[in-house]
């Protein structure tokens, strides 16, 4: 059981809390976790990097803290039509995904691209959420920065090029600044859209 993981519980706890406290539409829309057993048989079937045909690579091994993500709720429901715009979505407009639905967005990546053409990319990073328009927040499963965020941002949505990428150190972390925007009432709903005042959270990344 490592630190980082428990960091993580205790923040989702607190995130979870604060959202409960004041009402907060999300978690309305946050669906069951999932058993560890079912964690497990999903990214069974994930594989890193582009195996030859009829071979299959090494599955994608979450770490201990990313687990804990999807036990604690496995994504987002956005199946009721009725919701408030923008109530299923974290800070910056992420939507938060199922398991089942990020295994399908990382197998697809890993079959359209090929992994060692690409610097910008690496068949370590499993998606967690992602704003429907080509930015997603990854987490590294098995490289030197291993449970670290990756927030890849795509340049020119146009194009679907120029991606752009921001770190953050673990998932604890983001929830943790989360949370701070629910207490200090600096995330709130404007017509759709979550949005809080940047310069009183100055350290956060910009996609926040």
């Amino acid at each position: 059981m490592s630190n980082e993981a428990d960091r993580f519980s205790a923040a989702s706890e607190q995130f979870e809390a604060a959202l409960a406290a004041r009402n907060h539409p999300l978690g309305r829309f946050l669906r069951p976790g999932l058993s560890v057993e079912r964690i497990e048989s999903l990214m069974a079937t994930t594989h890193r990097g582009t195996p030859p045909a009829g071979a299959s690579g090494p599955p994608l091994r979450l770490p201990e803290a990313a687990a804990r993500l999807w036990s604690w709720h496995d994504g987002v429901d956005t199946t009721d039509l009725t919701r408030v715009p923008g109530s299923e979505q974290l800070p910056g407009g992420l939507v938060f995904l199922p398991l089942e639905l990020a295994v399908q967005n990382y197998q697809a990546s890993v079959a359209d691209f090929p992994w060692t053409d690409l610097d910008d990319m690496s068949p370590d990073w499993f998606p967690i959420a992602t704003m429907g328009h080509g930015d997603q927040l990854l987490v590294d499963c098995a490289g030197t920065a291993q449970g670290q965020l990756i927030y890849r941002k795509l340049g020119d949505y146009n194009t679907q090029e120029d991606f752009e990428r921001e770190n953050l150190p673990s998932i604890a972390h983001a929830f943790e600044a989360w949370t701070r925007l629910l207490v200090s009432g600096d995330w709130a709903l404007d017509g759709g859209t979550w949005t809080y005042t940047r310069e009183w959270q100055p350290e956060l990344p910009s996609w926040y």
